[in-house]
């Protein structure tokens, strides 16, 4: 027994000391250190087996330490450039606990458990360029923690338990570049707290609990690019808070409580690229609201209460290359609405409650790529609309309550390659409906109640890979329903009450791979018809079939 536990404990004296290992960034990483002596010891040893000269070490990892920050822990490592702890014990960090480090540039302390941390803790960190502090429980910094951190470009604060930031914390702080307080408590922020931070060109403080700011809070940061605000509890946009931001590219206010967007209140943001204010409580827009904003390519209002557009409301805004206007409770749309969007590519205006369209509301709207009306009112008399969408890719009109589709309403959709018609209330595809469909490699007609095509519907639909006519009320399939789908890969034709499924039928789909036949009706199945199909999968379930032999389909090529 003696034996045993004294190979037990060489063993773990053999793992404790190669706890330390030379990394890609020319630092040693050590891990499950209880002792500056055996953290001392790991480092030695990583030197000497990995042959590290002086000046490839320039760093040092601590993680699932229990060591404490003293003053005197660093003197053996006073040259390194950066040092790294994480998932340690730390609980306190005293006053000078960094003195020793005076080469370093980056300090990265995380995922640790710190409650305490001195007002000098930072103190003669003169060269530290990027400090990161995160995931721990510190509810506040004092006013003057950063006031040596001259060099600092970067300083990263997020996912902690801050509650409020003191006046002038940034103010020693005047080559930095990003801020990053995204994740904590804060409710408010002190009046003009970043009156020196000029350098500043990235600002996240979104997942905070701040209801407003005031119109001085981003004075200044005439360089700032990215600022987001997300995620917190703002109600109303004071008119000038914006105001010194003019070279602004990324502006993000989602997951807020904004009721109204007031004119002016994106007045110099002239270089905007990104504005999202989706999942807000937008019930009005002004028509002037973002008439600056003539270079914006992207503008994301999802998710709102907005029940109509003001006319011309996007009229100097050629460039918006994607509008997202999801779950909003628009009724209708009209050519004065969208008008101005010559850029415009991507239209999303699904779960809205959209049953009339204007004919003519689109037919400025020359590079429409992409349209989603799915989730809305919209009827068979009222697709006139579609007349002028001659350059569209793809068109989604699922979910809506459309029962038949007019005779040539889908003429001139001959560049159109992805088609969602699925869950409406179709019972007829007529000859010839999707005759100039030749570029289309997507149809889903899904859960309908289609139980009538006529012959040759699909016939110049010699690009189509995927069909889906799962949950109509077919009920026989036959060569001729399906002639010219030379190229289908994918056919689903699950939940229909087909009797029937004639021999033929498999000539028609001769590159099928994906066969979907669950939930028929059929009581015979026709195996001896697939010799030449090289199906990847077949799938039967729930049907009438009593039995389907193996030996009966053995020779179904599979991939």
């Amino acid at each position: 027994m003696g034996n045993i536990v004294l190979n037990l404990l060489v063993l773990i004296g053999i793992a404790l000391a190669h706890d330390c290992r030379y990394t890609y960034r020319k630092g040693i990483s050590c891990e499950k250190s209880f002792s500056f002596d055996q953290l001392k010891k790991g480092v030695e040893e990583s030197i000497k087996n990995d042959e590290i000269k002086s000046e490839d070490f320039q760093g040092l990892e601590i993680a699932y330490s229990q060591i404490d920050f003293l003053p005197a822990m660093f003197e053996e490592f006073s040259h390194i450039k950066f040092f790294n702890v994480f998932y340690s014990n730390i609980s306190d960090i005293p006053a000078g606990a960094f003195n020793k480090l005076k080469y370093l540039e980056e300090l990265e302390i995380g995922f640790n458990d710190v409650q305490s941390i001195n007002d000098k803790a930072f103190s003669k960190l003169l060269n530290l360029k990027k400090f990161a502090f995160y995931e721990s429980r510190i509810e506040k910094f004092a006013k003057y923690a950063f006031d040596d951190l001259h060099s600092l470009i970067k300083l990263d604060l997020h996912n902690n338990h801050l509650v409020e930031l003191e006046s002038g914390a940034f103010d020693n702080l005047p080559k930095l570049e990003e801020l990053i307080l995204y994740g904590n408590n804060l409710t408010q922020l002190p009046q003009n707290i970043f009156k020196k931070s000029s350098q500043l060109t990235e600002l996240l403080l979104g997942n905070n609990l701040i209801d407003h700011f005031t119109e001085d809070t981003f004075q200044g940061l005439r360089r700032l690019k990215t600022l987001k605000l997300s995620n917190n509890r703002l109600v109303e946009l004071s008119p000038g808070l914006f105001k010194d931001l003019e070279q602004l590219n990324e502006l993000e206010l989602q997951k807020n409580r904004i009721e109204q967007l007031n004119d002016g209140v994106f007045s110099n943001l002239k270089n905007l690229k990104n504005l999202d204010l989706s999942e807000n409580q937008i019930k009005h827009l002004d028509t002037e609201v973002f008439k600056s904003l003539s270079k914006l390519p992207e503008l994301n209002l999802k998710k709102n209460l907005l029940e109509s557009l003001p006319d011309g409301v996007f009229a100097n805004n050629p460039h918006i290359s994607t509008l997202l206007l999801k779950s909003n409770k628009l009724s209708k749309i009209t050519p004065k609405m969208i008008e101005g969007l010559k850029g415009l590519r991507n239209l999303v205006l699904s779960k809205n409650q959209i049953s009339y369209i204007d004919p003519h509301s689109f037919k400025e709207l020359n590079n429409l790529r992409e349209l989603d009306l799915s989730n809305n009112q919209l009827q068979s008399d009222n697709l006139g609309f579609i007349e002028y969408l001659t350059k569209i890719k793809s068109l989604s009109l699922s979910k809506n309550k459309i029962e038949a589709i007019p005779t040539g309403a889908f003429d001139n959709l001959t560049l159109l390659q992805n088609f969602q018609l699925h869950d409406n209330r179709i019972t007829r595809l007529e000859n010839n409906v999707f005759d100039k469909f030749r570029r289309i490699y997507e149809l889903d007609l899904s859960n309908n109640n289609i139980e009538y095509m006529e012959a040759g519907i699909f016939k110049n639909l010699n690009s189509l890979v995927t069909l889906n006519l799962n949950g109509n009320k077919l009920k026989t399939v036959e060569k001729e329903f399906f002639r010219g789908l030379s190229s289908i890969s994918v056919f689903e034709l699950e939940n229909n009450p087909i009797t029937t499924i004639s021999c033929d039928f498999f000539q028609a789909i001769p590159a099928v791979q994906f066969l979907y036949l669950k939930k028929l009706l059929i009581d015979n199945f026709p195996v001896n018809c697939m010799s030449h199909l090289q199906l990847q999968k077949l799938e039967i379930k729930e049907t009438n079939l009593k039995i389907l032999k193996k030996r009966n389909i053995y020779w179904i090529r599979c991939a």
